[in-house]
């Protein structure tokens, strides 16, 4: 009855009650009215149905009020849950906060929350109250399957009740032996999904009624939106982590060619996102009929100790995934009785097997489709590193082929030609000694001693560029300024250098930054030896996609149509011009006699990183 009804009834009630009693009294016992005795009578009958008519209306006003008060205690409860899961704290505590609530106004004895793992189907513990040390131990990690109460509530997203725990095989021997009579396993959800389970034991028998399973299915509604929430936020966080991991090792990528660095950065940090045991590397020699091992990281990580260990093709995991071009995933001995998962992927580039990248875990571990594809996406990553430092490696072969024989070019058309000077005077100065002209012997004598003077700068000169061009870590303007101020002091000249519009940290391919150098030095030994300058400037300028560079001496200068008429092959003029269209670069030239000479080329920058 509801409190409308109630007031209705106060108030109707006694009113009909009055007019039967006065129509009663009055129609069958007017006789008794008139005396005392039966006025006392019907007085008295009267009172005792107005008393049963009070006790009939407080006893309703007892059990609204009862109904009433676990109400508010209910509302109380979950408005408490509602803000403990609404405050900035972790879930943890906020789940604690609301397992305990529900607790204290079911009157339970002990009660757990668990959540779900989907991929895994598995139930782990995040709060518990008044549960012994061996229950928190079977419930802190199971098998959905293990637990046919949790088996059947995850199945069907409905509270499970038990009534009497002692009749009812579902329930745990454990349980029974700690005394608990009763339980009650509700569905923790969020949008109908089954996110958890909530549940309460009581040591009374059928301590659990409808009312309380409707409470408790309300407060695992509200349970289950805050865990999707903690769900979806780890989830958000464990994205944004892999996220990086693969900015990491992609930055890695394409900032350096050092691929010892890439692969052993890459290596941990899958290892630190995945929880791996460790992870190893293997090559594909040459011949592409062995693997052989580049990299590792773990517990054993001498790399150097178990460098010269290879496998051929078809053997072990990693050979396999070589043999098959495909992801291999094993469990196999560890050789010490565990029994643990690896995970070997192939290192693909444009189709092509490069290697194989493994990984192990400790035994027990879940591989889950997101880690295998953070690792696939990994690998690729490596593959691209180990392309890109052969394709460099190649760029340095073929560079050091094309300037060995631009080298060997220029030797003939310098060297050779001295030497064949030289040998020409030897010659003339024996048969000037035969015939007894010893002045104009010495006279050629001294003409072999200039000559030998200036092969042997050349010389020095050649030895310093090609220090220049060897390859190291450096970018290409400290180097020219270094090569600027030993040519400086060697030539005895006044060299400026100016870099402008970011000119120094601009990349050029490998080849173009070794026929820049060389053209550097060439222009410069033709300052040296033909211009008689006494200063000279070097001028760097980054614009348009392209590297210009110039170098303008203060010398005589000449006339550059004169080099038509066999002049040239002593200033190099066609060696610079071949150099920079070599490498998609323009040459020019500008001279008047008299006043200088400025040799200038252009070539394009290379498009991204180093290529």
């Amino acid at each position: 009855m509801t409190i409308r009804q109630l007031r209705w009834t106060t108030i109707v009630a006694p009113i009909l009650f009055l007019g039967a009693f006065t129509y009663v009294a009055h129609s069958l016992f007017e006789p008794l009215l008139e005396s005392w005795i039966g006025f006392t009578l019907i007085l008295a009958l009267a009172a005792v149905v107005v008393a049963l008519f009070s006790h009939l209306v407080f006893g309703i006003i007892e059990r609204l009020e009862l109904r009433v008060s676990r109400q508010n205690r209910e509302l109380s409860a979950v408005s408490a849950i509602a803000t403990a899961l609404s405050e900035p704290v972790g879930v943890e505590q906020a789940l604690q906060v609301s397992l305990d609530t529900a607790i204290q106004v079911m009157g339970a004895s002990a009660g757990v929350i668990c959540i779900l793992d989907v991929e895994r189907q598995e139930l782990h513990s995040a709060a518990h109250r008044g549960l012994s040390p061996a229950i928190i131990e079977r419930v802190r990690l199971q098998k959905v399957g293990d637990d046919p109460v949790g088996s059947e509530v995850v199945r069907s997203g409905r509270s499970v009740v038990i009534a009497n725990a002692f009749d009812d095989p579902r329930v745990a021997q454990l349980c029974r032996q700690e005394g608990y009579r009763s339980t009650v396993s509700v569905p923790v959800k969020s949008e109908g999904r089954v996110v958890g389970i909530l549940a309460l034991t009581s040591r009374d028998e059928g301590a659990f009624g409808e009312a309380s399973i409707r409470l408790l299915e309300r407060i695992g509604q509200q349970v289950g939106i805050a865990v999707e929430k903690a769900m979806l936020f780890r989830e958000v966080m464990q994205r944004n982590r892999d996220l990086t991991a693969l900015n990491e090792v992609a930055a890695a990528v394409s900032s350096t060619l050092d691929l010892e660095g890439i692969m052993s950065t890459s290596l941990d940090r899958a290892l630190e996102l995945t929880s791996g045991r460790s992870g190893d590397i293997w090559l594909l020699e040459d011949d592409r009929s062995r693997l052989t091992l580049a990299a590792r990281r773990g517990p054993d990580d001498r790399v150097a100790e178990s460098s010269s260990l290879s496998l051929s093709l078809g053997e072990g995991l990693c050979g396999r995934v070589v043999s098959q071009g495909e992801t291999v995933v094993d469990v196999a001995d560890s050789g010490s009785g565990e029994q643990v998962l690896s995970v070997a992927l192939p290192l693909k580039s444009a189709g092509d097997i490069l290697g194989v990248v493994c990984f192990t875990f400790d035994p027990g571990y879940l591989l889950l489709e997101r880690t295998q594809e953070l690792l696939e996406a990994i690998s690729s990553q490596i593959a691209v590193a180990i392309k890109n430092a052969q394709l460099y490696q190649q760029v340095q072969d073929v560079a050091i082929l094309e300037e060995r024989d631009r080298i060997a070019r220029e030797m003939h058309d310098g060297f050779a030609q001295v030497l064949g000077y030289v040998n020409t005077k030897a010659q003339a100065v024996q048969h000037l000694l035969a015939q007894g002209r010893t002045n104009e012997a010495a006279e050629l004598v001294a003409q072999l001693e200039e000559a030998a003077r200036e092969v042997y700068v050349d010389i020095r000169e050649a030895i310093l560029g090609l220090r220049a061009t060897a390859q190291d870590d450096r970018r290409l303007v400290p180097r020219i300024r270094d090569y600027l101020d030993l040519f400086g002091r060697l030539a005895d000249l006044k060299v400026n250098c100016r870099v402008e519009n970011g000119a120094d940290v601009v990349h050029l391919p490998v080849a173009a930054e070794i026929q820049l150098l060389r053209i550097i030095q060439e222009a410069l030994s033709n300052v040296r030896k033909h211009a008689r300058a006494t200063d000279v400037a070097v001028r760097l300028r980054a614009r348009n996609g392209s590297l210009h560079v110039t170098v303008r001496d203060n010398g005589r200068g000449f006339d550059p149509g004169s080099y038509d008429r066999g002049e040239w092959p002593q200033f190099g003029l066609q060696t610079m011009r071949e150099r920079s269209e070599a490498v998609g670069g323009r040459f020019r030239l500008r001279s008047t006699p008299g006043k200088g000479t400025t040799v200038g080329v252009t070539v394009p920058l290379a498009r991204s990183g180093r290529a």
